[in-house]
């Protein structure tokens, strides 16, 4: 059992945005965000698409660490607006670790290059720890629900129920649910 940390990556639209975000029934964060404001048009006029930014950031106790767990994640919106997608978990418990590690072992093991605030973290997407890229794979979420419903992607003519790499729009009111999908730490 270890305690993991876990980004979960996005955009606020408002001031005044706070959730609540629970994982396995716990709570891990309620309050306002401190990320900083982009417009919605911001984010989907693709000459100035900002970067998504760490929404919420806390530590999970993992009960297994040995092997891949899933976990219910809610996020519920009680003031402003926010786009909240991928998920970011902490692969190594030190950087010595990855350090350790061939590049092709990182690579395989889908270890991001980049470490965030001194951490190594595994991607987003259904490649390294999650599955092989099939379509059939599940990236580090499924099961995903917005106010108990399955979202809707409109106009872009696919079938892709997994929304890998999918960020959602939620307002006050809003409720959005999926398995949270915790790979093995990398030892």
């Amino acid at each position: 059992m270890a305690n993991r940390k876990i980004k979960i990556y996005g955009h606020n639209h408002a001031a005044n945005s706070a959730a609540t975000v629970t994982i396995g029934g716990v709570e891990v964060f309620n309050g306002t965000l401190t990320a900083g404001v982009s417009a919605d048009a911001d984010v989907i006029d693709e000459t100035t698409n900002p970067e998504p930014v760490a929404l919420f950031e806390f530590t999970h106790n993992n009960a297994d660490d040995s092997t891949l767990t899933e976990h219910a994640l809610a996020i519920d919106v009680s003031a402003g607006e926010i786009r909240v997608g991928q998920i970011w978990i902490q692969a190594t418990a030190t950087a010595d670790i990855y350090n350790a590690l061939s590049d092709e072992d990182k690579r395989d093991k889908g270890i991001d290059e980049i470490a965030i605030d001194g951490d190594h973290y595994y991607g987003p997407g259904k490649g390294g720890p999650y599955g092989d890229w099939a379509a059939e794979d599940f990236s580090e979420r499924k099961n995903i629900l917005i106010n108990s419903s399955a979202p809707v992607i409109i106009g872009d003519g696919s079938d892709d129920t997994i929304h890998d790499g999918r960020l959602f729009v939620l307002g006050a009111g809003d409720a959005f649910t999926c398995t949270a999908r915790v790979p093995a730490l990398t030892t």
